[in-house]
């Protein structure tokens, strides 16, 4: 441990010290585990609680499409309730923000910066099983949600291309499961958990199948994938179902060995072994 933490730690840019972050929310659960995710590394990295003030524009009922089964800050706190060593960051969740510097800023206490996948890594309690179902596909799309996402490569295929991967995955075997935003967490969280390998367009419940380490393709375009989720396997040089179909297994064996890479990446810098 000693070398990889002296290899990492040596160079953290992070604000490195610092020990306040203030984060804006948006009506995606992704966007709050990516600042829970920098907040609980941050903790462990200066190895002392991180201070972390939540914003919502909104009140804490507050659902963004009638059928949500629950409202968005539920959804934090059901996922967060689930972190491993969740108690290193001190969270104030504040409600009906009026901050409109942070509001536009998007976080204030974090600097970007390229080839930093670590800052944004952190797990759900490791003692949860993973164990895949045999044949288990979890897929979400975005043809499903409220609005259509047609900026930064995220629509990938057009929905009937997407009924067309889901009809030709069955008819390989595979058992599709398919859930969206309107999925409740506690079951998008158990589908994932249970998957053998996620199958996706960018965005949605990236950062849960992430926290778990699992195998993930990516059909899309989008810069922020390698972002975000370094461990998914991309399909940025396009994807033809008739072609690359065929080819799946060894995509799912190419996104189990990068999982499991950044896994065992992660859990020797926290853990040491």
């Amino acid at each position: 441990m000693n070398d990889l933490w002296n290899h990492w730690i040596h160079d953290w840019r992070d604000n490195h010290g610092k020990d306040t972050i203030r984060w804006k929310t948006t009506v995606g659960i992704g966007d709050s585990m990516y600042g829970l995710n920098i907040a609980y590394m941050r903790a462990f990295v200066n190895q002392k609680p991180t201070k972390f003030q939540l914003h919502f524009f909104h009140d804490k009922g507050y659902v963004h499409h009638y059928e949500d089964p629950e409202s968005v800050a539920n959804r934090v706190e059901y996922i967060r309730d689930r972190y491993m060593w969740k108690d290193i960051v001190d969270i104030e969740y504040v409600y009906n923000s009026t901050d409109t510097k942070l509001y536009k800023q998007f976080y204030q206490g974090i600097t970007r910066y390229k080839r930093s996948e670590l800052y944004r890594y952190w797990a759900l309690d490791p003692t949860m099983s993973t164990s895949p179902k045999n044949m288990k596909i979890v897929l979400w799309r975005p043809t499903n949600n409220m609005t259509q996402q047609i900026v930064n490569d995220k629509h990938f295929l057009l929905d009937w291309e997407w009924q067309r991967l889901i009809a030709r995955l069955e008819d390989f075997g595979y058992n599709v499961t398919e859930i969206d935003y309107r999925t409740p967490i506690r079951e998008a969280l158990y589908h994932i958990r249970t998957c053998e390998c996620c199958i996706s367009y960018e965005g949605m419940w990236h950062y849960i199948s992430k926290n778990l380490f699992k195998p993930h393709i990516v059909i899309s375009e989008a810069r922020v994938s390698k972002w975000h989720t370094p461990a998914a396997v991309v399909t940025d040089k396009g994807f033809y179902i008739d072609r690359d179909l065929k080819k799946l297994d060894y995509a799912i064996e190419a996104a189990t060995e990068k999982s499991e890479i950044y896994k065992k990446l992660f859990f020797r810098f926290v853990n040491g072994w």
